[in-house]
């Protein structure tokens, strides 16, 4: 593994979640990041039990920082660049601003989306953007 590559880990059972990273697989062609479930053992391994049980949030794991919420989707944002650019606008406004509708989001995301039985598992194609 690039310990150097930043690792993003999300709720493994969201629909919403699982979306988004279907968006980050398909639009990471260079492979600048790694995917994570915030329920694996990479979480166990890089994340305090803490982190790992912020089911609500995107965590972006870098070797020198940890970003939550709306923060973990601007950072993101920066290093995919594509549509995802069209958020950034929205990074000038005060975190709590931001993370307000951020957890908004979050707190509906099951009740919108739905949620699965099981933890995702990718496919043969996708396990290079995937660790444990």
């Amino acid at each position: 593994m690039d310990t150097e590559k930043p690792i993003i880990f999300f709720d493994g059972v969201c629909n919403l979640c699982n979306g988004f990273v279907d968006y980050v697989v398909r639009s990471d062609r260079q492979q600048k990041l790694y995917i994570a479930s915030l329920q694996g053992e990479r979480a166990a391994q890089l994340l305090s039990p803490k982190d790992r049980d912020r089911l609500h949030s995107v965590v972006l794991w870098t070797p020198h920082r940890l970003y939550y919420r709306s923060a973990a989707i601007f950072q993101i944002a920066k290093i995919l660049k594509g549509p995802l650019l069209l958020l950034l606008p929205f990074s000038i406004f005060p975190k709590f601003i931001t993370d307000f509708f951020y957890d908004w989001v979050a707190r509906s995301r099951y009740t919108l989306f739905g949620k699965r039985n099981s933890c995702r598992i990718p496919s043969e194609e996708e396990k290079k953007h995937f660790l444990e």
